[in-house]
């Protein structure tokens, strides 16, 4: 059962540069979710742990692990999986909207490639407004992930932002989207589907929420538990 993930550039929102740094890290070491899949009758299908383990900056890469745990009735934890994914460390926002495509059983090692050449958010958000779209490619390198194939083709399309405030000061912001998804092996393509996800990042807490409607019908909500920032 799938996952997914995001982050982005040294400006944003005019805010202080420790701010600004806030903003980009939509994902955060220690950051605990709970990731409930549904189907297209409300009824629930699994419901899993996931964490954020190390993250690794080396020359213009990130290296980021996260672990998934299938819950019990009594919501405790069994059998780990430990997914790897690299990007580019100026692609690292994105990481955020694939988080929750990430929970096939076995894990492995994924590379997350940016294709679009524009601007992935403005260099200066001051206000709610439309976003352009973008193409990312997640190569599999390791492992065997249904939900991605050997390789998968992401276009994010109609991204709409909307900034969260707290009287006058900018707490965060919700990104929708819409998502399409072609999965392939060998050149062939396998499958094509298509989602509306909406993100919800907080400043201080980094990402907070994710929803993700499938087109014929059904629901993953990944939903923040405990965050692994002092605050």
């Amino acid at each position: 059962m799938p996952l997914l993930l995001l982050f982005w550039l040294s400006t944003g929102l005019g805010l202080s540069s420790e701010k600004e740094r806030s903003m980009l890290m939509p994902l955060i070491e220690g950051n605990r979710y709970e990731l409930r899949s549904f189907d297209r009758k409300g009824q629930l299908e699994s419901n899993k742990a996931v964490s954020i383990g190390e993250i690794v900056r080396q020359d213009t890469d990130l290296k980021l692990d996260i672990l998934t745990y299938s819950l019990t009735d009594t919501a405790q934890p069994v059998d780990t999986v430990r997914t790897t994914l690299t990007c580019s460390q100026s692609a690292e926002r994105m990481a955020m909207s694939v988080l929750a495509f990430l929970g096939d059983p076995g894990g492995g090692r994924l590379r997350l490639v940016v294709v679009s050449k524009e601007p992935l958010f403005p260099s200066e958000l001051k206000n709610d407004g439309k976003l352009n779209s973008v193409r990312m490619e997640v190569k599999v390198e390791e492992g065997v992930f249904s939900f991605f194939g050997a390789g998968s083709e992401l276009l994010f399309k109609d991204r709409r932002l909307r900034l969260v405030r707290d009287g006058d000061a900018v707490t965060g912001y919700r990104l929708t989207s819409k998502l399409l998804v072609r999965a392939s092996m060998l050149g062939i393509r396998l499958k094509q589907n298509a989602y509306v996800v909406e993100e919800t990042v907080d400043f201080k807490r980094g990402l907070v929420e994710q929803n993700i409607k499938k087109a014929g019908g059904g629901t993953i909500e990944l939903t923040l538990q405990s965050t692994g920032r002092k605050i």
